[in-house]
């Protein structure tokens, strides 16, 4: 299944529950839990749809983050949405789509921002990834340039 149609099965079936009043929300505006599961589902997509992705991943030579704190060359520290790089360590064992490992990056290959927005305009739910490069972010841009290579 493709991101996308992943991403619209999870939203689905998520439930939040309200603390206070015991409400069930499919979308908690405070949660962080639907830009998770976008991100994974990109990640299941990238290391499916990449080749070389893939290969470098099962030699645990590039890992990947979620909300994934790391520091830039030029000292710049950043919470990053999602990221996959090289690798700094290796968190834990177990697979991503029996492929890719959660680790800390040392060099950033691939850096996203996962935003929501609520339209008011017509009501629905709009999830947008953006690329750093995207957001006009020069100094990311500086320090992420010098790395990006996969071959």
């Amino acid at each position: 299944m493709s991101a996308p149609d992943e991403f619209v099965t999870w939203l689905a079936r998520h439930e939040h529950k309200d603390s206070v009043y015991e409400w069930v929300y499919h979308y908690h505006p405070r949660s962080d839990a639907h830009s998770i599961a976008l991100c994974t589902s990109i990640v299941e997509d990238l290391v499916a749809a990449s080749e070389s992705m893939r290969l470098q991943a099962l030699a645990n030579s590039i890992v990947y983050g979620i909300n994934t704190k790391h520091m830039f060359p030029n000292g710049k520290k950043k919470t990053l949405d999602l990221a996959i790089g090289t690798v700094k360590q290796v968190k834990a064992s177990t697979r991503l789509a029996g492929i890719i490992c959660p680790g800390e990056i040392d060099r950033v290959f691939l850096a996203c921002e996962a935003k929501t927005v609520h339209c008011p305009n017509c009501g629905r739910l709009c999830y947008a990834v953006w690329s750093l490069a995207l957001l006009n972010k020069l100094q990311d841009i500086r320090a992420i340039r010098s790395l990006a290579s996969f071959r």
